[in-house]
């Protein structure tokens, strides 16, 4: 695998996004929560992600959380790598930010195509080919078709997989029976890179032959999933078992029982972050704050954790 892709192997933070009271970047904030993952042994960061808030930021943010975020990375001994989401409608917006990212040097973009409008899966992959063509960095493929309303199926993702400045994808969708049709897929093609979104999956994705995770809960606990990426590489799997029931428990109590939905994941992970002095507990609208009941199991598990007092 060529080096500017196994450097996504492992686990990718999707960075939460500190806002200050006007709702730009809280740059001290933002600056601590890089310190705190990356002290916790995360591999790689994803700025603006869905659990960045990406679509819900003004653009002007967006450039100064890239700016601001890459800056912090590379200046680091050895430097982090650093992947930046692209979530437009339109794909002169979404080169405008990819052409930024390469300006402030970060390492590769994860583009999520075109949303809102319903799309067949082949105009889908065909978006996100230009998309490809025209990036001076290496790109990365975002399905989350719970969040944008299209999906791709395992055809045109091998076909993304050809085109040589396609490094991977990032699949969320939750699915893995769909994940699995992907991951055979990649085997055909070693230098391609596949992460998994949802925490829950980690193991089991990395079971099945994914190349890392993207879970939310790094922001948190980073320590936790990067033991259990390094356990499942050592085919330590008594260890990555019980590290998989922590986290499934710890999950529960981060996000709440019943279906999780990025809004209570954003708000959940940006409380959390706050009870621990990381930075204000601000989301971007149309986000809302979690209620008070949610922030009392969000202060149990961080006391268990030893996180806060």
């Amino acid at each position: 695998m060529s080096s500017e892709r196994a450097i996504f192997r492992g686990i990718m933070v999707p960075l939460i996004t500190p806002l200050d009271a006007g709702c730009g970047v809280d740059v001290s904030g933002l600056k601590r929560v890089l310190g705190h993952v990356i002290r916790g042994g995360v591999d790689s960061v994803l700025l603006l992600g869905s659990t960045g808030e990406n679509v819900s930021l003004a653009k002007e943010v967006k450039k100064e959380v890239v700016r601001r975020g890459v800056e912090v990375c590379s200046g680091l001994r050895g430097g982090v790598p650093v992947i930046v989401g692209v979530m437009d409608c339109s794909e002169e917006d979404s080169l405008e930010m990819v052409e930024w990212a390469s300006e402030c040097g970060a390492d590769a973009v994860l583009c999520a195509g075109p949303f809102y409008y319903k799309v067949r899966e082949s105009v889908l992959g065909k978006s996100l080919e230009r998309l490809a063509d025209q990036s001076e960095l290496p790109m990365m493929v975002y399905h989350y078709p719970g969040l944008t309303g299209n999906k791709l199926n395992e055809e045109v993702v091998s076909e993304l997989f050809d085109h040589p400045n396609v490094i991977g994808m990032k699949d969320s969708s939750g699915d893995m029976t769909f994940l699995e049709k992907v991951i055979r897929v990649k085997d055909e093609r070693e230098d391609v890179v596949i992460l998994v979104g949802p925490d829950v999956l980690l193991y089991p994705a990395l079971v099945a032959g994914a190349d890392g995770g993207v879970p939310g809960g790094a922001n948190i606990l980073p320590r936790v999933y990067a033991d259990l990426f390094a356990a499942v590489n050592r085919e330590n799997h008594d260890k990555a078992k019980l590290l998989h029931k922590q986290l499934v428990e710890m999950t529960a109590q981060l996000y709440g029982e019943g279906e999780i939905g990025i809004n209570e994941a954003v708000k959940s992970l940006k409380c959390a972050l706050g009870m621990m002095g990381m930075c204000d507990v601000r989301a971007a609208m149309p986000l809302e704050l979690l209620e008070w009941n949610g922030r009392a199991r969000l202060r149990r598990l961080l006391m268990e954790q030893g996180l806060v007092m």
